[in-house]
């Protein structure tokens, strides 16, 4: 005889698993947004980082710059240089972030199906039994009756 299953216990279960996933899904969302804005915020200082450079460039090149100002000038492109470089950290790490959700999104995917499975599996199972019950009981029925006729 085959273990008995819960299947209110792995419907329940697949449930769980379906909440996981649509949270996972959601959260990769989230992070996917969350990216979109620190690549934003990337292209903004590498383009004002361009600004500050071309700037200086021109400061440099002017035959009528004031040497106390070069120094300003250095200051604001090394600036900008450092803000440029932490939004493309600030990417990379959101990058990374969306990645890790991603494949939390793809586990419970494969939980909540496999949950589901599970519970198909079971359902069938049981109603196998059912109509293997079913057979015996019409098999002894009649085996009865033939050896009472």
């Amino acid at each position: 005889m085959r273990k008995s299953t819960d299947i209110a216990a792995l419907r329940r279960i697949a449930t769980v698993r379906d909440l996981q996933c649509v949270a996972a899904q959601s959260d990769a969302a989230r992070a996917a947004a969350a990216r979109d804005a620190k690549d934003e915020a990337l292209a903004a200082s590498e383009k004002q980082r361009a600004a500050a450079e071309h700037d200086w460039r021109a400061a440099i090149l002017s035959p009528v710059m004031p040497v106390d100002t070069l120094p300003l000038w250095s200051s604001a492109l090394l600036a900008r240089e450092g803000d440029a470089r932490r939004a493309g950290l600030d990417a990379d790490a959101a990058q990374a972030e969306l990645d890790r959700r991603r494949a939390d999104w793809l586990a419970a995917t494969q939980r909540h199906d496999i949950a589901k499975d599970l519970v198909r599996k079971s359902v069938k199972e049981r109603q196998r039994d059912r109509e293997e019950r079913a057979l015996q009981d019409a098999a002894d029925l009649h085996v009865s009756r033939r050896a009472g006729a």
